[in-house]
């Protein structure tokens, strides 16, 4: 099993503003996503339990 796990994450124009800055907040969405995919790739029994309660 590696250190860390990676996912590839495209922004969108929906995800800045008009110049292009990526507003803060999205970072904390991508890594509560990243986290959800970690948990149900490597753990997938925690994942379910936590996503059903």
């Amino acid at each position: 099993m590696s250190d860390y796990y990676e996912v590839r994450h495209t922004v969108g124009f929906e995800e800045t503003n008009l110049v292009g800055n990526v507003y803060y907040v999205n970072y904390l969405r991508w890594q509560g996503r990243c986290r959800e995919m970690f948990l149900k790739e490597r753990a997938p029994g925690s994942w379910r339990t936590s996503v059903e309660t």
